[in-house]
């Protein structure tokens, strides 16, 4: 099956971090603007300063970015569409990467009976759109710095949990892996996955709009190709809902956290890479395309309410860092980087600007997080 020999890929990626022949990126697409509020810290937060000097001035953001409805109540009706966003440019060739097999004991054992053969051999356009800064969350920075003024939090001495809800299995951080977010060293995956529970619950702007994968099940489909294995799984998110869907991606052979953003009404991927890789953006986003495309005829096949663009099976792609402007600048902080996106989408930005050097505080800043919105074991 093509969608099998694309995620194959997957596992015979080289370990170097070399792009070789780079792809020449469109120049940035400009489109008119306008402006929407920031959201509005909780009273109780010790941030709320920051946040709320940008609800007063308010954040800048084009009616098509992603997370905005394609036309605005201050928008004239004929307001760009989805499709004006993106040139021609730069389409990928494919390069051959790899990853582990996982030990996967999870979920059911059904056969996928959805045929993703024949027209799906090219399922995703790679275009060179970047960025624009306007779309760029440069106040979480504020908000970190604002951090660092408070004590230091300790890691607690029991493990933290929390019970399903809100899209999530249940959620355990043992001590030992909230040591992870320590300096200088790599997440695990029950810290990226408490990591993105505590800033959903910090951050409800997106609430009931965005789903967010747990860490294992991208390996899920990379290695089986099951697709009702993977949506049962999914089903808790609602997945078939939501605008936005966050697809973290780990590379076991590299140890490196990437994040795909997937905005559902515009069949568009934005795939975030700390280090800048075109070889591992060509690879993932491909098999994300697949999985996404295989969670939508499943959603069709069982008449669930999807509210996705379904025009085609088609997605586009963009990477957010490039290799020549990587946002990582040591071999650990892939999973922290994840994170500082994640929490800028939930934010209702498309990438952050937070610089490399507030990384430790940000590693602080998360630990905090996390014991604010996961209780410790009570037995």
């Amino acid at each position: 099956m093509a969608e099998a020999e694309a995620c194959a890929r997957a596992r015979r990626v080289s370990l170097e971090f070399d792009d070789g022949g780079e792809r020449t990126d469109a120049g940035p697409v400009v489109v008119e603007g306008d402006v929407f509020a920031a959201p509005i810290a909780r009273a109780e937060s010790p941030i709320i300063g920051a946040v709320a000097r940008d609800a007063q001035r308010g954040l800048p953001t084009p009616p098509t970015t992603p997370h905005r409805d394609p036309v605005s109540h201050a928008e004239p009706p004929d307001a760009a569409y989805p499709e004006d966003l993106w040139s021609d440019a730069g389409e990928s060739d494919d390069e051959m990467g790899s990853a582990d097999e996982l030990d996967l004991t999870r979920g059911d054992t059904e056969d996928d009976p959805i045929d993703l053969d024949g027209d799906d051999v090219s399922n995703v356009d790679f275009v060179g759109v970047k960025v624009e800064d306007a779309h760029i969350d440069h106040a979480l920075a504020d908000i970190v710095r604002a951090d660092t003024a408070l004590s230091t939090p300790a890691v607690p001495h029991r493990a933290l949990q929390r019970a399903a809800g809100d899209g999530f299995k249940r959620i355990t951080a043992s001590p030992q892996g909230l040591k992870t977010l320590e300096p200088y060293r790599r997440l695990n995956d029950e810290v990226i996955s408490a990591g993105f529970a505590s800033l959903a619950a910090e951050y409800p702007l997106r609430a009931g709009k965005v789903a967010i994968f747990q860490t294992y099940e991208y390996d899920l489909w990379r290695d089986s190709h099951k697709i009702p294995r993977v949506a049962g799984l999914l089903s808790r998110s609602e997945y078939w809902l939501r605008d936005v869907i966050l697809v973290p991606v780990y590379d076991k052979d590299e140890a490196h956290w990437m994040l795909a953003v997937v905005y559902t009404q515009y069949r568009l991927i934005d795939f975030y890479d700390s280090l800048g890789s075109k070889r591992r953006w060509d690879m993932h986003a491909e098999c994300v395309a697949n999985l996404l495309t295989g969670l939508q005829r499943h959603a069709t096949t069982h008449k669930r309410p999807l509210t996705w663009n379904t025009t085609s099976d088609k997605w586009k792609t963009t990477r957010l860092v490039e290799l020549a402007a990587p946002h990582q600048e040591n071999v650990v902080d892939c999973g922290v980087w994840v994170l500082a996106v994640a929490a800028a989408v939930l934010r209702g930005w498309r990438s952050t600007a937070l610089p490399p050097d507030l990384i430790p505080a940000f590693r602080t800043y998360l630990l905090r997080l996390i014991c604010k919105w996961i209780p410790p074991l009570t037995h």
